[in-house]
């Protein structure tokens, strides 16, 4: 009797052993990653403006590294009106950026807000780019007071609603260009103001002088700001 109880429970145990092969419920699934990323990636011409910018200053570096008068006698130092074309390619005939990824810092003065905007840029020139407004003030020039950005505009309202003043954003904007009769001043003042004779398309939130791939601070009519995050918090 004994037996026969032991080889029930042995054959009992057999019938209900686990199979050793894993069930498509049981099989490991293959760990799969997906590219995380807190900014989408830079449109083309980001990074065509970007790759420009970083030419011309490690051009210029190598020019005024040497020390070596006879080498240098027969180096061209470089010009950075020569990527005048291209830039003006990027921008197109509506002198726009779009979608453009990267860090903006504002404030408010007065009655207008303050925009600073400096593109992701893979190269060395990340801080030597802006692009920014200019606030409301007499004396602005017509082609400058386009950038102004008034307290009460929808586009300043948004920014209310941002994390902090120091943002990740994406950009769309408008660079202004010189008008004709204001090229026409400067080409005319060249005698006296050689800078101001450069033949710059577009105008520059630094000074008089226009912006080119050398002085990199475009002037800029903001026109839409989707905010990623706080760039304060990494």
């Amino acid at each position: 009797m004994k037996l026969l109880i032991v080889g029930l429970i042995a054959a009992s145990q057999a019938v209900t052993a686990p199979d050793p092969t894993p069930t498509a419920a049981s099989k490991p699934v293959a760990a799969t990653t997906a590219k995380v990323s807190s900014s989408p990636e830079e449109p083309d011409t980001q990074k065509q403006f970007c790759a420009l910018v970083d030419d011309n200053m490690r051009a210029q570096s190598a020019y005024a590294r040497e020390t070596n008068p006879i080498r240098k006698a027969s180096m061209k130092q470089p010009n950075p009106q020569t990527a005048e074309a291209e830039i003006k390619n990027i921008f197109g005939q509506e002198n726009q950026f779009v979608d453009w990824v990267g860090t903006l810092q504002f404030s408010v003065y007065q009655t207008s807000v303050s925009i600073r905007f400096i593109p992701d840029c893979n190269g060395a020139t990340q801080h030597y780019i802006q692009f920014a407004n200019n606030t409301a003030m007499r004396g602005l020039p017509l082609e400058n007071e386009r950038s102004v950005l008034p307290l009460s505009s929808p586009l300043a309202k948004s920014l209310a609603a941002a994390p902090s003043s120091n943002i990740r954003v994406t950009v769309t904007g408008e660079v202004i260009p010189f008008s004709s009769l204001t090229k026409f001043n400067n080409f005319l003042n060249g005698a006296s103001h050689p800078a101001s004779s450069l033949p710059m398309n577009y105008k520059s939130s630094a000074g008089s002088v226009g912006a080119s791939v050398a002085s990199p601070n475009y002037l800029t009519k903001f026109e839409n700001i989707n905010v990623l995050g706080d760039a304060n918090k990494k």
